[in-house]
């Protein structure tokens, strides 16, 4: 036996069992370190696309009264929304969203009227394109959104065509998931956008509010590599 085996053998038994146990574990390979501190693989972007039946509620506005304006256009009315999502673990949610829904009528009749004092039918809609960035929470059960809205707005009292001009408003909500199954979603979800109006829709008595809610089914279509990913994993 060599003089630095036997050193070496002197030296074990010289210690005690602690010492030898933190000489084992500080001398133990990096390689298996590195392994348990390497992050997991991270999962590939999901595209999915909702398709709501919505209803939209937007106040009216009671800044001019009578004898200038008698009624004004808001109230409920049913919609539909359709959005593309892009989903990532690390990053925001990205959701391009478009919305309408059916006209607001109203009798209106006043000096801010077409036709003045002659009642007319007013009709008023708001078509909302929507980009939206949002964050996952609780497993992506619940999804807060924020973002820009590009707002198309159509304006008729009787036979005239009124220019309430096109908008940028500020949009907020979020999205609920429930999974149905394994591309399938129940997605109920709420928006409410801040709507700036032209003198021509504050003429009609439109308010600045609109809220939208609604509920829909989401199907999520998920990238071949991560199909195999997850045959991988199971």
């Amino acid at each position: 036996m060599s003089v630095s085996s036997m050193s070496k053998r002197a030296i074990c038994e010289a210690l005690p069992s602690g010492m030898v146990a933190i000489l084992i574990s500080a001398t133990w390979p990096a390689s298996a370190a590195a392994q348990a501190a390497s992050p997991k693989t991270p999962v590939p972007a999901v595209v999915s696309t909702t398709i709501s039946g919505i209803f939209s509620f937007q106040p009216k506005s009671y800044r001019f009264r009578p004898p200038y304006l008698d009624y004004s256009l808001g109230g409920t009315v049913p919609g539909i929304s359709v959005a593309i999502q892009r989903s990532a673990t690390r990053w925001p949610s990205v959701a391009i969203e478009l919305s309408s829904t059916a006209k607001f009528e109203a009798v209106q009749s006043g000096r801010l009227v077409a036709g003045e004092y002659l009642p007319v039918l007013s009709k008023h809609r708001d078509t909302l394109f929507s980009i939206l960035l949002g964050k996952r929470f609780a497993n992506g059960a619940f999804e807060p959104k924020a973002g820009l809205s590009f707002v198309f707005s159509e304006l008729r009292q009787g036979d005239v065509e009124r220019k309430d001009m096109n908008h940028v408003a500020y949009t907020a909500g979020f999205d609920g998931v429930a999974r149905l199954g394994r591309r399938l979603d129940l997605v109920p979800s709420i928006r409410y956008s801040l709507v700036p109006r032209s003198s021509a829709g504050q003429y009609a008595g439109l308010g600045n509010d609109v809220i939208r809610a609604g509920v829909g089914v989401r199907i999520r279509f998920r990238p071949k590599a991560a199909q195999g990913a997850g045959r991988t994993s199971r």
